[in-house]
Order: C-alpha cells, then sequence, then structure tokens
C-alpha cells in the first residue's frame, strides 16, 4: 500500500512521550480516529492486535505524512521489532473510512487494557 496516512494509538499521540518524533517527521494530526483491534498494556508502552470477529476497538488519531517514505524509515526505527506496520481500515469520527498505516504488536501479550481517546 502507498498512503500518507497514519494511525496511532500509543506513544506518539498529542501530549505523550514521542509526539516530538511525529512533529519532526512533518506529521499533521488530522482527528480522533479508531481501528478493529485490541489494546494491551505492556508496562512502558501500549501495543494492539488486530482482531477480525469482533466488536473491539482501539481510539487513537490519524495524522497524514507529507514525505511518507522518509517518516516511516524513522517510524520503523522507533517502533522496533515488536511490531509490525500494516494498512488497515481507519474509522474517522464522522465515519468515514480511510486506510492508514498502523503499528501492529507481533504477537498478543496476555494483559489488556481498555482503549481512550
Amino acid at each position: 500500500m502507498d498512503s500518507e496516512l497514519l494511525f496511532v494509538y500509543g506513544s506518539l499521540r498529542r501530549g505523550f512521550e514521542a509526539q516530538g518524533l511525529m512533529r519532526r517527521v512533518g506529521g499533521r494530526y488530522l482527528g480522533k480516529a479508531r481501528v478493529r483491534g485490541r489494546l494491551f498494556n505492556l508496562g512502558e508502552f501500549l501495543g494492539a492486535v488486530k482482531v477480525f470477529r469482533s466488536s473491539a476497538r482501539v481510539l487513537g488519531e490519524l495524522y497524514y505524512l507529507p514525505s511518507a517514505a522518509r517518516a516511516l524509515r524513522s517510524l520503523d526505527r522507533y517502533e522496533g521489532i515488536g511490531f509490525r506496520r500494516e494498512a488497515t481500515e481507519v474509522e474517522l469520527k464522522s465515519g468515514r473510512r480511510v486506510r492508514a498505516w498502523i503499528y501492529w504488536l507481533k504477537r498478543a501479550p496476555i494483559r489488556r487494557v481498555k482503549s481512550k481517546g
């Protein structure tokens, strides 16, 4: 997929520790959004896994990346080996659906937390 959109749900969100990285890669906030998935508390950070037949949703934010290829290389390094970048369907607050990149956990852990927007 060739997208300039990125959905974030953890430390890359506004007001969280890695928001500076989003600014450095030129990420432009588009609004609140959600994806089908489950959110997990991994202690120092959050992680989400994709679910197929569930009403579970992960709340987060959608960003536009004007230099997506460069930005995604930096974000891939930040996210590390425990996550995989994948295209997914994102639902905006308006109900509109778009395709965007997300970083899913490679493996689901044991603990889960409720998603907060």
